[in-house]
């Protein structure tokens, strides 16, 4: 089976889980904007995946301590979405948000994510804690599939 089929099918399954509760959204619906999205396109080749752990610590300068623990999926995968929730900051940043992860085998997932980004005179320090959920109180189908489509033709015309 093709990724590009995969990632439809997927992409369906997905759409019906997590946007059941969004009643103006039909199979019909879904298909039809499934068909705008530029197949053939096989994302594996595409995009960079890569491992996802459930706590990162990592910056971007000499002495960073760079930490990862528990891969949170046993694929590798490319962040699709993230919906923040919550923001705040001042001397340090605070974002809670919702993630959107393909994985190398056309699964879909959503991870919620805690990040912490502290901005120093060395560069940026940043703590990641993800897990796996199945809420979905900001997930639209439409704008998750408007995002899509956006990275799809963003990655056609790289290349």
């Amino acid at each position: 089976m093709k990724n590009e089929y995969k990632l439809q099918k997927n992409i369906e399954k997905f759409c019906y889980r997590y946007g059941k509760d969004d009643i103006e959204i039909f199979k019909e619906d879904i298909a039809e904007m499934l068909e705008n999205i530029q197949f053939p396109f096989d994302p594996i080749i595409a995009w960079d995946f890569k491992p996802i752990f459930a706590f990162e610590a990592k910056g971007d300068y000499f002495f960073a301590h760079n930490y990862r623990h528990q891969r949170l999926f046993k694929k590798n995968a490319f962040l699709l979405q993230e919906n923040v929730g919550n923001f705040t900051g001042e001397v340090f940043t605070c974002v809670e948000s919702n993630e959107i992860w393909l994985l190398e085998d056309m699964s879909i997932v959503m991870t919620n994510c805690f990040r912490i980004e502290m901005q120093g005179n060395e560069g940026v320090y940043e703590l990641n804690y993800r897990y796996i959920t199945k809420e979905t109180a900001d997930f639209e189908i439409e704008h998750f599939i408007s995002q899509l489509q956006e990275h799809i033709v963003e990655t056609l015309y790289k290349h």
